[in-house]
């Protein structure tokens, strides 16, 4: 489960890898020993930014839930007694 914030998260750091592979011509600028790309100054570049899959790869790879598993387990004991999430009959 994971919170708004959570999915927020998530989206900011897909774009943001989206920006870096853009503008600097690979994502994972922040790890590279050459930070020469990073000083340089910002061209428009003729390629539209999108994002990708492989950006929200990323962004699941390092984005973590913010729910803890003890708050999981106290909204699906609050879920299964009030009967949140399931079909109601009219």
């Amino acid at each position: 489960m994971n919170s708004g914030a959570d999915l927020s998260s998530l989206v900011r750091e897909a774009a943001t890898y989206a920006l870096r592979r853009t503008f600097f011509g690979g994502a994972n600028d922040s790890t590279n020993k050459d930070n020469t790309a990073r000083h340089k100054a910002l061209l428009p570049s003729k390629e539209p930014i999108k994002v990708k899959q492989t950006d929200f790869d990323h962004a699941f790879s390092v984005v973590r839930p913010s729910v803890s598993k003890t708050e999981r387990a106290k909204y699906s004991a609050l879920s299964v007694k009030f009967g949140w999430g399931q079909p109601h009959m009219t």
